[in-house]
């Protein structure tokens, strides 16, 4: 099974295409970083998310190492 994502990717981390997200969650004013991957085992597109781009890729780094 082949990743679908419908916006274009900022960059790729370790197989994450990555993308900064702003007002998310009902305009609050927050910004995150999402990092999308499709998941082999269940066929599933998992999210991580960060507040910043270095704390993304700390919780990239720690989904992969599980």
């Amino acid at each position: 099974m082949s990743l679908y994502i419908d916006f274009e990717p900022h960059s790729w981390y370790k197989g994450f295409a990555i993308r900064k997200v702003d007002d998310w969650h009902q305009n609050t004013g927050v910004t995150l970083w999402v990092g999308l991957v499709d998941n082999g085992n269940t066929y599933q597109v998992d999210e991580v998310t960060g507040r910043t781009l270095k704390e993304l890729k700390k919780n990239i780094t720690s989904y992969r190492s599980k």
